[in-house]
């Protein structure tokens, strides 16, 4: 699945059975929505995992790794 606006396509799943997984279906699919993203979209995000082999698949397409960072304003002070 993915979702996408005039600036990024986003990645959001992706799954694939284990019976076919070495077909090369999910990559097909996974390269057929960048290139819609390419005539939509300004960037392609993979979105990412922590996953080594996900994230080693999203490399073969010539991802490049993002840090993000999440801040959470907690209060630790009880009333």
């Amino acid at each position: 699945f993915i979702i996408y606006d005039e600036r990024t396509c986003y990645y959001l799943l992706g799954g694939s059975s284990a019976q076919f997984r070495s077909s090369g279906a999910q990559s097909l699919v996974l390269w057929e929505a960048i290139q819609f993203a390419s005539t939509t979209s300004k960037a392609f995000d993979f979105e990412g995992s922590m996953v080594e082999g996900i994230e080693n698949f999203f490399r073969q397409f010539g991802g490049e790794q993002v840090v993000n960072y999440n801040l959470q304003n907690t209060n630790f002070t009880k009333s």
